[in-house]
C-alpha cells in the first residue's frame, strides 16, 4: 500500500484506488484539498511514504514542472543524504513493474545512466528521467467517466471485459481536483493521462533515448561555440559569417533530426544553436558598426593627410605633425611621416625628424631606413640649429655633403652648395623647384650674432632693408627674389650670377687690365647712383660683395642693405667685422652715413683693383682706423707709375676725409671715370 501526501498529489492518491479501492481515507483526502492546490504552477518535491508506512511502501512520488509542462518522467527518485541516500521507483514505474510481474525488489537504479528492472534495462539521462513517447491524440488511451461507471450496467459490463489484463488508473480528469498539464507539441492533457502515458511507454519501452552524457554534449556544444565566435577572423563576422552561422545552425538541427528518426535519439542542441545565432547575429551587428566607424575613420584620415600635405607644402611643419598624430596607423602615414622626417632634417630640425621617426617605429621598425635614421639622429636629442656653427655665424656653415642626411632646404630653396663665405653668413647655390630657378642664398644667423633684446628690432631692420633691396631694379645690381627665416637662420634669395667676386683680382699677380677696371668702376658707380636715388645706402662695398664674370664681362652688386645690421652685432667688439678696410672715416666714427659714404669704399676698391695694395693698411684695427680718419693714401701712380693722372685725381676725391669733398653722387663719380678713360 501506498500513501503519498504531497499536494498536488491529486493522481498519485487515486492510485490508491487500484490497489485498495475500499480505503475510505483515499476517498475523503481528495475533498479535504483546497482549490489553489490543483494549480499548474508546481513546485518540484519529491514526496516520501510518511513514517507509519516506510517499512511497507516502496514508491515515491515526484511533482513537479513548470507551469504544468510535463517532458520527462524519472524512473526512480533519490531520497536521503549520504549514506542513507537512497533510490525508491517512481509512481508509473512501480504500477509498470506490477503490471509486468516483476517484484520491485529486482529494480537496481545506475545513478545518471538508467534503470535494471529484473533484466530489462531503461537507459535514462543524467536525472534518471526517461522521455516518454506519447501516443497519437487521434488515437488516446480509453477514459471512461465515473457516471458511466456507476450509472450504466450495460457500460460496466462492456468495460469490464476491455479492461480485463490492462492496467486501470482511476482519479479526477476534470474539474478543479484536476491537474492540468501540457505534452510541448502535441496537447493539453491532465496528470492522470500524463501517469497513464508514462506507464504505457515504461511497459512497451517507447522512448525518446537522452543519453545520460547529453548533458556533457551540451556543455561541450557550448563551448565550441564560445571558442568559434571568439576566434572567428574578422571577415567572417560580417554578411558571410552570419551566412556560415545560420548554415551551422541548419546542420545542427538537421543532424540532431536525422538522429531523432534514425536512432530515436535526441541530444539538448537547443540551447547551443539559440547561442550560436545570437552570438553570430551580435558579430554581425558590431561588424557593421566597426564598418560604418572604420569607413568615417578613414574618410577623416584621408582629409587630414590631405591637410598635411598642404601644410608640409607652406612650410608649416609642426602644424603638419600635429594632424598626421591624430591618424589612425596605416601605410600612407608612415609615409607621410617619413616625408614629414626628412623635411625635418632639411632644416636641420633633427629631434623633431626623430620624433616623426619614432612614430613609424611604433607600428613598423623595418619602414624603410629609419632604423638608420633613427640611430643617427639619436644622440641629437636637444633642439638642433638649422646651421652647424664655430665659434660665431659669421662661419655658417650648412651641411650640404653628408649622403646620410638630406640635403638642406631654406624656405621654399633647395640647398644644392656652397659659393663662398662673408663676414656674417654663408653663400649657397639653391634652386625654387617651383619655377626651377637657380638663385645665390645668403644666410645670416640672427640669434647667434645679435643679444635677445636686440633681436626683435634687428629683425624687424633685416626684413625692412631686404624688403627695401628688392625694389632695386638696375641690370647692375642684384635682383632680391625672396626673403626669409628659416628656424633661427635669416636668408635672402637673389639672382645667381656664374663668375665669381673681385676678390679673385685683388692681388699684383691677378690684376685685371686698366680697361677692365675704368669699366667696373663706372658700372659699380652707376649702380650706386641707382641706389643713392632709392635711399638705399649699400654700407659695404667691397670686392667681395660685386660679382664678375670675366668671360661675358657681366658685373652685379650684391648684399645691398645687409651690412647695416652689423653695427649692433654682438660679436662687432674686439673682431674685425665687416670690411673695415673699405669704411668711410663718418662709418667708423659711428656717425651716420649716406651715399657718398658707399663712394669712399668704392675709392677704395678701385685703388686696390688698380695697384693690387689697400690705401690704408695697419698692424692693428686701432692704427687702420687713424689712418682712415687722418692719414691720405700713399699715392697710387707710385705704386703703378702707367697709371694716367687721372685716375689720381678721381680717387683722391673719393678717397676725402669729408664727405662734402667727395663726388656729391655716384653718378657724378662714374662720369669722371669716363672722362679720365676718354683722355687716355
Amino acid at each position: 500500500m501506498t500513501v503519498l501526501a504531497t499536494p498536488p498529489t491529486f493522481t498519485s492518491l487515486t492510485s490508491l484506488a487500484v490497489e485498495t479501492p475500499d480505503n475510505a481515507l483515499a476517498m475523503l483526502l481528495p475533498l479535504l484539498l483546497p482549490p489553489q492546490l490543483a494549480s499548474t504552477d508546481v513546485v518540484p518535491v519529491v514526496s516520501e511514504p510518511l513514517a507509519m508506512f516506510a517499512e511497507v511502501a516502496t514508491t515515491a512520488v515526484f511533482a513537479g514542472g513548470r507551469q504544468g509542462v510535463r517532458v520527462a518522467a524519472p524512473l526512480a527518485i533519490a531520497t536521503g543524504q549520504g549514506a542513507d541516500r537512497r533510490y525508491l521507483p517512481s509512481f508509473e514505474m512501480r504500477l509498470a513493474a506490477q503490471t509486468l510481474g516483476v517484484p520491485v525488489e529486482r529494480m537496481t537504479v545506475h545513478p545518471g545512466q538508467g534503470v535494471f528492472l529484473d533484466t530489462a534495462w531503461y537507459a535514462t539521462d543524467a536525472g534518471l528521467q526517461v522521455y516518454p513517447q506519447v501516443l497519437d491524440p487521434s488515437r488516446p488511451i480509453p477514459v471512461a467517466t465515473a457516471a458511466q461507471v456507476l450509472n450504466d450496467s450495460t457500460f460496466r459490463q462492456v468495460l469490464k471485459k476491455e479492461l480485463r489484463g490492462k492496467t486501470v488508473l482511476v482519479g479526477a480528469s476534470d474539474g478543479l481536483l484536476a491537474q492540468s498539464l501540457r505534452i510541448p507539441g502535441l496537447f493539453t492533457s491532465t496528470g492522470l493521462l500524463w501517469s497513464a502515458q508514462v506507464v504505457n511507454a515504461i511497459i512497451n519501452e517507447s522512448f525518446v533515448t537522452v543519453p545520460w552524457w547529453s548533458s556533457g554534449v551540451q556543455r561541450g556544444a557550448l563551448l565550441l561555440m564560445t571558442l568559434y565566435l571568439l576566434l572567428l577572423p574578422l571577415r567572417l563576422r560580417g554578411n558571410l559569417g552570419l551566412l556560415v552561422g545560420i548554415g551551422l545552425v541548419f546542420l545542427l538541427l538537421n543532424g540532431n533530426l536525422l538522429l531523432m528518426v534514425v536512432h530515436n535519439t535526441w541530444l539538448p542542441l537547443a540551447l547551443p544553436v539559440v547561442f550560436l545565432l545570437l552570438g553570430q547575429s551580435l558579430l554581425w551587428l558590431h561588424y557593421q558598426g566597426s564598418r560604418h566607424h572604420t569607413g568615417l575613420r578613414d574618410e577623416r584620415d584621408a582629409a587630414l593627410l590631405e591637410l598635411s600635405a598642404n601644410l608640409r607644402t607652406q612650410g608649416r611643419l609642426d602644424q603638419a605633425m600635429a594632424r598626421l598624430s591624430d591618424c589612425a596607423a596605416s601605410v600612407q602615414v608612415q609615409e607621410a611621416f617619413y616625408q614629414l622626417g626628412l623635411d625635418f632634417e632639411r632644416r636641420r630640425q633633427f629631434n623633431k625628424a626623430l620624433i616623426a621617426y619614432d612614430h613609424i617605429a611604433e607600428q613598423d621598425d623595418n619602414f624603410r631606413d629609419i632604423r638608420e635614421r633613427r640611430a643617427r639622429h639619436q644622440p641629437t636629442l636637444k633642439p638642433a640649429s638649422l646651421a652647424a656653427t664655430s665659434v660665431s655665424y659669421a662661419s655658417t656653415k650648412l651641411v650640404v655633403d653628408d649622403p646620410k642626411v638630406e640635403r638642406p632646404v631654406l624656405g621654399r630653396y633647395e640647398i644644392e652648395r656652397e659659393l663662398g663665405r662673408g663676414a656674417m653668413g654663408t653663400v649657397y647655390l639653391g634652386r625654387d623647384p617651383r619655377i626651377g630657378r637657380t638663385v645665390a642664398i645668403k644666410t645670416m644667423a640672427l640669434t647667434e650674432e645679435f643679444e635677445s633684446e636686440q633681436l626683435d628690432e634687428v629683425r624687424r631692420r633685416f626684413f625692412q632693408e631686404a624688403e627695401t633691396a628688392g625694389r632695386l631694379d638696375h641690370p647692375d645690381i642684384v635682383t632680391v627674389y625672396d626673403v626669409g627665416e628659416e628656424h633661427d637662420l635669416a636668408y635672402i634669395a637673389m639672382d645667381y650670377i656664374s663668375g665669381n667676386s673681385l676678390d679673385q683680382y685683388i692681388s699684383k699677380e691677378k690684376l685685371l687690365p686698366m680697361a677692365q677696371v675704368f669699366t667696373i668702376g663706372v658700372q659699380v658707380a652707376g649702380a650706386l647712383a641707382y641706389a643713392h636715388e632709392q635711399k638705399v645706402v649699400h654700407r659695404d662695398v667691397k670686392p667681395g660683395n660685386i660679382i664678375f664674370d670675366h668671360d661675358k664681362g657681366q658685373l652685379k652688386v650684391t648684399d645691398f642693405g645687409i651690412a647695416c645690421l652689423t653695427d649692433n652685432s654682438k660679436t662687432r667688439t674686439g673682431t674685425v667685422l665687416g670690411s673695415p678696410f673699405y669704411m668711410s672715416p663718418e662709418q667708423i666714427a659711428g656717425k651716420k652715413v649716406d651715399g657718398r659714404s658707399d663712394l669712399f669704399s668704392l675709392g677704395v676698391t678701385l685703388y686696390q683693383l688698380f695697384t693690387g695694395r689697400l690705401p690704408f693698411e695697419g698692424d692693428s684695427l686701432t692704427n687702420l682706423m687713424y689712418q682712415i680718419t687722418h692719414e691720405k693714401p700713399r699715392g697710387i701712380r707710385k705704386l703703378r707709375p702707367e697709371l694716367p693722372a687721372c685716375v689720381t685725381r678721381f680717387i683722391n676725391k673719393a678717397l676725402e676725409k669729408d664727405p662734402a669733398k667727395r663726388f656729391d653722387t655716384g653718378q657724378d663719380m662714374a662720369d669722371a671715370i669716363k672722362r679720365c678713360v676718354e683722355k687716355t
